[in-house]
């Protein structure tokens, strides 16, 4: 018979929310029924606030160009290159803004061609998970990048 913590051991799906590097991940004071991940001292709730390159605050980056940029919401949307499975690749227009969405989906290196417009130096980096990128369309592993023209 298959137990709910045979489950998680398996699927590693549920764990305790890791809140903290402190005993039991900073979810109990008292050893929960389910056992909390190895990885709780480096990757905890604590640790990505204080961290202002961690994910918590790249996706508070994200709301806030949501926010901020009516076309990532309401724009018009064109998937380019729709038969590279490695990279996904989109634009949307609205108002005379046109963005750029390019997310390299691999753990290698992929090159793409980007629209000519976004080429030149009128495309501002709205966001990106690596430093600025040194050649146009060379995209390291895991990469995702949006640019933004006519603001």
């Amino acid at each position: 018979m298959v137990t709910i913590k045979d489950i998680a051991d398996i699927a590693n799906a549920r764990t305790p929310m890791q809140w903290d590097d402190s005993p039991y991940a900073g979810f109990s004071d008292v050893e929960p029924w389910i056992e909390v991940n190895e990885n709780y001292h480096q990757i905890n709730a604590a640790s990505q606030l204080a961290d202002p390159d961690s994910v918590f605050h790249y996706y508070q980056k994200l709301i806030r160009l949501r926010k901020e940029h009516p076309v990532i919401v309401y724009g018009h949307y064109e998937l380019l290159d729709a038969d590279n499975e490695a990279v996904f690749t989109y634009t949307r227009e609205y108002e005379g803004k046109k963005l750029l969405c390019v997310c390299n989906f691999t753990g290698e290196n992929q090159t793409v061609e980007l629209p000519e417009e976004f080429r030149t130096g009128a495309a501002k980096r709205l966001i990106g998970n690596y430093p600025e990128q040194e050649t146009p369309g060379a995209l390291r592993p895991w990469e995702a990048l949006v640019l933004l023209i006519g603001e």
